[in-house]
């Protein structure tokens, strides 16, 4: 449905944030796990490595999910039929690994 419209109020919002988003990234130093399909066509996965690579978190991690339909925008990895395991195995993987390093 919603394919190239345009929500101008959220989007101006959106665009007013990510000056100071951008300034704080580094302010984040608990254990991090970013995912984003490659081939999203919402938002551009450069945007997963920007994060990634900016914040102050030892532990980052980041996975490129790649999706190999082309009807969807591919946009909402955690229910899209061809990533929805893989992200959940990740997630629980993050923790579990989190938990045996922290021994909590």
């Amino acid at each position: 449905g919603y394919e190239g419209a345009a929500f101008l109020p959220q989007l101006h919002s959106f665009m007013k944030s990510l000056k100071p988003i951008r300034k704080n990234l580094a302010k984040i130093t608990c254990p991090t796990l970013v995912m984003h399909a490659q081939n999203d066509k919402t938002t551009p996965y450069e945007n997963a490595w920007e994060i990634v690579t900016n914040i102050g978190a030892k532990d980052r991690r980041l996975h490129l999910l790649n999706i190999e339909e082309t009807v969807t925008s591919r946009h909402l990895i955690t229910t899209h039929v061809e990533t929805k395991k893989m992200v959940c195995d990740k997630v629980v993987d993050f923790f579990s690994d989190i938990e045996r390093r922290h021994g909590h």
